[in-house]
């Protein structure tokens, strides 16, 4: 891929080009996305060009505009013909003949062309052609493939042998790993090489640190490779393995992806389930976290081919819990329930304990996120039982980290800050080692969640800091916005939001750097509440609405209800009450489908709270409607939830001239809030009282 950047200066914007993104890398592109992303705020103009298949997610950005390039129009083609073929009157009908077959393709017209040129039908040269025989006699290939294919084979045999061997070894082509394969004198390579670039075949990519050539086409790549017989295929793909590992036998590791390829290819099954499981470590290295997903599943298909494939259990249950890692930042929950399952049963099957143990672990969070609470509960129980029998700290924080997951899915924050704790008993060294593994269970994020929805802000963001301490010296971008949002919580519902902001975008950037999509609505929706508490009303509710929205195309239905609220928050800060009070309905509706209870406190209020500022409803219906809320939230220990319920009341009774009802629950609340340390409330219910003197 080919990028070129222009200096910004007063007058004009930065220019920056992106070529051939069907051929892009994730990484890369998690890297396009942020840049797509920052545009509104930025003077660049960004310029891509890609093939139809490639896919992006920027159709619905105001700032994008896609210029489809279609087959030239007659006009266009005739212009190109005529610099190709020259202005001879007795090539006019060969033109019209060439503008109907091709359709107005540039390549096609072009290989057209050279196809006439070295089948004797067109003498002379560029721009001054003249036709050998009558048009009638000239036989034209259907596809551009099949003039491909043609012309390749009118090459020598050898200069057609030596472009095959180059196919195989990809689109570009070192020129000692050719030299290493091909059967060539050195003379005679290079004399090859020369002819085939001459014919517009290959050209040099490269000569500066190593010789490279690359194919000048993509299709003709394409075309040649096919033209090989599959055993002979299978045959170069095995060599060019042998050549790399003997040309680079002292950095193997920088060619993973490559000798993974062939040795697939070669079907060298053995060698590929290496080569495959160091492309993938090389990946998530880098935190491209598609890449590496890849190449494990290309290993399990390889585990498939593989004959003693029982002896290789251990290998392939590593495989699959490291493919579990890398597929839950893009939210394939189905499909990490298929591996982890297949990881339990070939660890059951070997008596292996400790892996058993990892695996089953692992199911707790999918099982809640595919809605079989029974599954996770069953899972949570039999994970910590073998943790506890193992010894192993990292897995018993794990463990423990889950039964608080469990806890807090169900509304219980007492019983899953308690659970919590004990997931903070692992050493910082373990937990920092863990992270840098991608066992990212060992963080009790779901601690920090309970204590910020039962009001103990000072302790979570206390825990919150020390977690973060454990994880920002590996830099691991999963871990590190995963503490950002749990801190960023923990701020926004206390109502600070000069202190959630910088933290959740911080987090949200990451998720858009990485492609961590697991993470984005719920980090998103707590940006777009952060953002609404500080006054940024159309930036809350277009985050919040973001949220909702990229949370339904990923299929995460967990704490959907939860994101709901947010938004119906939003709404009711931004002064848009019919939008307030219809979302938080429907958020209710989703709570009770989910069996979300925290959700469904906030649920309650959120709509006693937009009915109220609505006063469309009777005084009860409202009453009734608060008094729900801060039951339920009483009930699990929501006591923000509960403080704000107290204040909704409160104003509530002091509309309707009940002063001393009035008092009683803006002053309760108001202690509430001070005990909480919750100043942005606490001034509000401050102030309502003042109202009433």
């Amino acid at each position: 891929m080919k990028r070129i950047l222009l200096r910004e200066n007063q007058l004009h914007p930065m220019l920056v080009v992106f070529e051939d993104l069907h051929w892009i890398d994730s990484e890369t592109q998690a890297f396009l996305d942020s840049l797509v992303d920052s545009l509104p705020a930025s003077r660049i103009l960004l310029a891509v060009n890609y093939r139809p298949e490639y896919r992006h997610g920027w159709a619905n950005k105001t700032y994008y505009r896609q210029i489809r390039i279609d087959p030239l129009p007659p006009e266009s083609a005739t212009d190109l013909l005529d610099a190709l073929l020259g202005e001879d009157p007795g090539t006019e009908s060969l033109k019209r003949l060439l503008i109907e077959r091709t359709e107005g393709s540039p390549l096609f017209l072009e290989e057209s062309v050279r196809t006439l040129v070295e089948t004797g039908a067109l003498t002379g040269e560029r721009g001054g052609f003249h036709l050998a025989y009558a048009v009638d006699d000239i036989e034209m290939p259907a596809t551009v493939q099949a003039m491909l294919a043609a012309r390749i084979d009118r090459l020598r045999a050898e200069d057609k042998r030596l472009l095959q061997t180059a196919a195989v070894i990809g689109k570009d082509v070192p020129f000692a790993l050719l030299e290493a394969i091909a059967d060539f004198p050195e003379a005679g390579l290079r004399q090859a090489l020369a002819r085939l670039q001459e014919a517009e075949y290959l050209y040099e990519a490269r000569l500066f640190p190593d010789l490279e050539y690359t194919f000048k086409h993509a299709l003709t790549h394409d075309v040649a490779y096919a033209s090989l017989l599959q055993e002979r295929r299978r045959e170069l793909h095995g060599r060019i393995a042998e050549a790399i590992e003997a040309l680079y036998a002292d950095r193997l590791n920088e060619y993973a992806e490559q000798l993974a390829h062939h040795a697939m290819k070669a079907e060298l099954w053995g060698k590929a389930l290496i080569y495959l499981r160091q492309a993938a470590n090389k990946a998530s290295a880098r935190w491209a976290f598609r890449e590496a997903a890849r190449y494990l599943e290309l290993a399990l298909d390889v585990l498939d081919h593989m004959p003693d494939r029982d002896t290789l259990a251990e290998a392939e249950i590593e495989v699959r819990l490291a493919l579990r890692s890398v597929l839950l930042p893009q939210a394939r929950f189905k499909r990490i329930a298929e591996i982890l399952h297949g990881a339990v049963a070939l660890a059951d099957r070997i008596g292996d304990r400790q892996r058993l143990a990892w695996a089953i672990v692992q199911l707790v969070p999918v099982s809640l996120e595919l809605g079989d609470m029974d599954l996770a509960q069953t899972s949570s129980a039999r994970a910590l039982a073998l943790a506890q029998e193992i010894g192993d700290s990292v897995l018993k924080t794990s463990a423990w980290n889950y039964v608080s997951h469990l806890h807090h899915t169900a509304g219980n924050y007492v019983q899953a800050t308690q659970a919590g704790r004990q997931a903070l008993e692992c050493s910082d060294a373990a937990v920092a080692i863990a992270v840098a593994n991608g066992v990212f269970t060992a963080l009790p994020a779901f601690l920090l969640l309970s204590q910020a929805e039962s009001g103990a802000f000072s302790q979570a963001l206390a825990d919150g800091e020390a977690l973060m301490r454990r994880v920002e010296p590996g830099g691991h971008p999963f871990a590190l916005s995963l503490m950002s949002l749990v801190i960023g919580y923990a701020h926004m519902r206390r109502g600070v939001a000069v202190e959630a902001i910088p933290v959740l975008e911080r987090g949200i950037n990451l998720c858009q750097t990485f492609a961590i999509d697991v993470q984005i609505p719920w980090t998103a929706s707590t940006l777009g509440m952060a953002y609404a508490l500080a006054g940024r009303y159309k930036e809350g509710v277009e985050r919040a609405e973001e949220a909702v929205r990229c949370a339904e195309a990923l299929g995460i239905n967990r704490y959907q209800p939860l994101r709901t609220t947010m938004l119906a928050n939003a709404y009711l800060l931004a002064d848009r009450l019919d939008d307030a009070q219809a979302t938080a309905q429907q958020a209710l509706e989703l709570a009770r489908r989910h069996h979300e209870r925290g959700p469904e406190a906030w649920s309650h209020y959120l709509v006693a709270r937009s009915m109220a500022q609505l006063q469309r409803a009777e005084r009860n219906e409202i009453h009734d409607r608060f008094l729900a809320a801060l039951n339920l939230a009483d009930k699990l220990g929501m006591r923000p939830l509960v403080a704000h319920c107290r204040l909704g009341l409160g104003r509530l009774h002091a509309e309707h001239g009940d002063k001393y009802k009035a008092r009683e629950e803006l002053q309760g609340a108001l202690t509430m809030y001070r005990e909480m340390g919750m100043q942005y409330w606490q001034i509000q219910a401050d102030a309502a009282l003042e109202a009433l003197s």
